[in-house]
């Protein structure tokens, strides 16, 4: 997307970026201001189009990971049906199935360098 930015560190390309395009005047064009591609990277920084860091993949891994534990969580009171014989494992059996799917998941993650 166009904005006006400036490039505040020239080897990362990283920028500041008028949020009003509406604001921009000669005064901003001759600081350093001018319409250029711009993105926005994963650390909320951004950079001139195509310079954006990816997000490190460690990072994706730990998100990944608390998202199923949180689904473990989530399912947690089945097991607890069962084992008061409020519930089935026929009835949940999809369920079980995931949450076995998800420790796996879960057990491979933690394996791999976070």
């Amino acid at each position: 997307m166009k904005k006006y930015a400036k490039i505040t560190d020239d080897k990362s390309q990283r920028c500041v970026v008028l949020v009003n395009d509406q604001a921009i005047n000669e005064a901003l064009i001759k600081e350093g201001f001018s319409l250029r591609e711009v993105e926005q990277g994963y650390d909320f920084n951004w950079y001139v189009q195509g310079f954006a860091p990816l997000k490190p993949q460690a990072l994706i891994n730990r998100e990944r990971l608390v998202a199923l534990l949180n689904k473990l969580k989530e399912t947690d009171y089945i097991a607890a049906k069962i084992a008061e014989g409020a519930a089935t494992k026929e009835e949940y059996a999809e369920i079980i199935e995931n949450r076995q799917k998800w420790r796996d998941e879960i057990n491979l993650l933690k394996s791999s360098p976070l």
